[in-house]
């Protein structure tokens, strides 16, 4: 009777360190991770670091490609603008020379020289009212392009200085024993802020597309302004021309 009731006495304490055994380890999981976040938390900061670091390294990348690609669509479009003027050039040379070879008196020569000379200026004048229209085109869009290279990089080193911070203060905190469960909520609500903060600050750089929009504008109406006044001028120079040669 004595060893039934031992035994039934050993299998029920057996049976009770089983069941708070498979409690506790079914618990374990969370409480481990939790308990191991100071431990980690050097892991997490490395690993965190270098993934800003590469977002970075990737954005500069893109940005002198950008940059790249910027410097030789401009090169490209220079070249199309000087072998367009080289062929313009060479047409109005032509039609010199056939208007002069038409010229018989010397009134009609005079003529001739007068119109090539008054052309030529207005044709130098729309040269320079072009180029003075791409010269601040680009100038505009430059300093467009550094203003936002420089918030970029100020907002970028105030997220990378949050970050640190965090932590920092987070490192502090696991070294001075606090609870690692504390530690840890504190420590993702700096790097949610940190998150926000970065987020909210990109929404001010405003879309590149928008703000070189003003710019494109003023461009085009600097060119238009430039052959319009070029056209004005050489109706004018058209109409003297027709005069002093004799015609109708």
């Amino acid at each position: 009777m004595k060893k039934t009731l031992l035994f039934t006495t050993l299998a029920a304490l057996l049976a009770t360190a089983g069941l708070a055994n498979a409690q506790a380890t079914t618990a374990t999981p969370k409480a481990r991770v939790t308990n191991n976040f100071c431990t980690r938390l050097t892991a997490i900061t490395t690993k965190a670091d270098q993934k800003t670091a590469d977002i970075e390294t990737e954005r500069q990348t893109k940005a002198a490609d950008a940059a790249s690609k910027m410097t030789a669509q401009r090169a490209e479009n220079d070249t199309k603008l000087a072998e367009a003027r080289a062929k313009w050039d060479s047409a109005r040379e032509n039609q010199y020379n056939k208007m002069a070879a038409k010229a018989t008196t010397d009134a009609q020569k005079a003529a001739v020289a007068a119109f090539k000379a008054a052309r030529e200026q207005a044709v130098a004048t729309r040269k320079a009212a072009v180029d003075a229209a791409n010269a601040a085109y680009k100038t505009a869009v430059d300093q467009l392009k550094a203003s936002q290279v420089t918030a970029v990089t100020a907002m970028n080193t105030t997220f990378k200085d949050a970050l640190k911070a965090a932590d920092d203060k987070a490192l502090a905190a696991c070294a001075a024993n606090n609870d690692p469960a504390t530690v840890k909520s504190v420590y993702n609500a700096d790097i949610k802020a940190a998150k926000d903060a970065l987020k909210s600050a990109k929404k001010t750089l405003g879309n590149w597309s928008t703000l070189v929009q003003p710019l494109a504008k003023a461009h085009k109406d600097a060119y238009m302004k430039a052959f319009s006044d070029y056209k004005t001028t050489m109706e004018s120079a058209w109409a003297a021309f027709k005069t002093a040669y004799g015609t109708k």
